[in-house]
Parts: structure tokens; C-alpha cells; sequence
């Protein structure tokens, strides 16, 4: 079986799998096993196609944001049918995913969960273009467009996430451009740490965001 969870909003998508886990629990037993993009390798899905435990449980395997890289999608691409037809659950966690990918999934049988924060869409802006400031490593042009983005009552989650995604795909792609790799790392750590002490109530999100890029761009 096939769950494909996409989208900015990681609490209602760390809802999704949580709320997959505890059914999945309720009818077998079942083992957790987490696989993010670095240690990914595509040999570990015909693998895990057919694996179980030492004690004879199933698998839930969750794999973080492993379709980027396109040796990776395509990989999966040409296992999606026994990938469904297995015992073992798949979770596929994506920041975004295009039409193609959506399509793909869904003729394979997938169960598909999109969840997407409010962003911002005024007079044909481009939703984008703190994106493309931090790339550039463009700090004053990333906080005004994040002003620009919350005075339009974009969300400080959706922002988080398109900052992450950003971040995550030039360490894939090793397109580090004014960056270095550990740069994008550290950057990539410190968004995450925002996310979840933003929730936590231990600083206030559109705060943390701002010092974010003023402090890490």
C-alpha cells in the first residue's frame, strides 16, 4: 500500500501519519522504519518490498522527501504497482510535487493527501520570489519580500515550508551557489529548529523568521 503526503503544511501532515500508524497498528503489527533523502538508496525498496521483522511484523516505511533527485523518482516510478500490492505500507512525504507525480501515483492506487498552508496570490505575484532571494543569497530583498508576504496574510508556516523545500533542493542538486554545503545544512537545520519551537510557543514564528533571514541569508 501507497500513502503520497504532500504539501507545506508538515502538522497536518505529521497528523496524517500519525493518524496511518495508529490504524495501521490496530488490524497487524507493525515495525516503523524512517528513511530520509541522504540515506536513501534505491536498492532499499525492492528490499523492503517483501521484508518483515525478526518477529514476523510488518513494515511502515516512511521515506522524507526522497523524489527530488530524478534517479529516485524514476526508480520509484517503474515499482509503484508492487509497491501497492505489497503488505508493507509506503509513505512518501513531499514538499512538492508536480502534476505528473500526482498522476502517477494516483493510477498506481496511491492514497494521496495534499496539504497546502495559505500562501499568497495578488495581482500575478510570484509566490516564489523569497525563493529565489535566498538563493541568491539577497538578504535585504528576502526581508522585504517577507514583509511584503505577511502583510498579505501569508501564513509563517507556509513560508517555513517554501524556505525548507528551497534549501533542501540545492543540497540535492548541489547547487549551493553563494553558499557553501554546510551553510545549507546549518540553514536547513536552523528552519526546522524555527518550525518546531514556533509551536512549541518558545518564540514567536513571524519573529523567528525575520532574525532567520537577516541572521542565517
Amino acid at each position: 500500500m501507497i500513502y503520497l503526503l504532500a504539501g507545506s503544511n508538515l502538522e497536518e501532515k505529521n497528523k496524517q501519519k500519525e493518524s496511518i500508524l495508529i490504524n495501521a497498528k490496530k488490524d497487524s503489527a507493525f515495525s516503523l522504519v524512517t528513511i530520509n533523502d541522504v540515506d536513501y538508496k534505491n536498492e532499499a525498496i525492492n528490499e523492503l518490498m517483501g521484508s518483515k521483522t525478526i518477529f514476523n511484523e510488518k513494515l511502515i516505511v516512511y521515506l522524507d522527501n526522497i523524489l527530488e533527485k530524478k534517479e529516485n523518482l524514476d526508480f520509484v516510478y517503474s515499482k509503484l504497482n508492487k509497491l501497492n500490492e505489497s503488505e508493507n505500507i509506503f509513505i512518501f512525504n513531499e514538499t512538492k510535487i508536480s502534476k505528473d507525480l500526482e498522476n502517477k501515483f494516483k493510477k498506481s492506487g496511491a492514497i494521496i493527501k495534499i496539504y497546502d498552508l495559505k500562501v499568497f496570490k495578488k495581482n500575478g505575484y510570484n509566490i516564489f520570489a523569497i525563493t529565489d532571494a535566498l538563493e541568491k543569497r539577497d538578504r535585504k530583498q528576502a526581508w522585504i519580500l517577507l514583509q511584503y508576504l505577511l502583510s498579505t496574510g501569508a501564513e509563517p508556516e507556509a513560508i517555513t515550508g517554501m524556505l525548507f523545500w528551497k534549501v533542501k533542493t540545492m543540497v540535492v542538486q548541489k547547487r549551493y551557489g553563494k553558499f557553501s554545503e554546510n551553510e545549507l545544512k546549518k540553514l536547513s537545520s536552523a528552519i526546522t529548529t524555527l518550525y518546531h519551537d514556533a509551536h512549541k510557543g518558545l518564540i514567536d514564528f513571524e519573529i523567528g523568521l525575520e532574525q532567520l533571514i537577516l541572521k542565517k541569508i
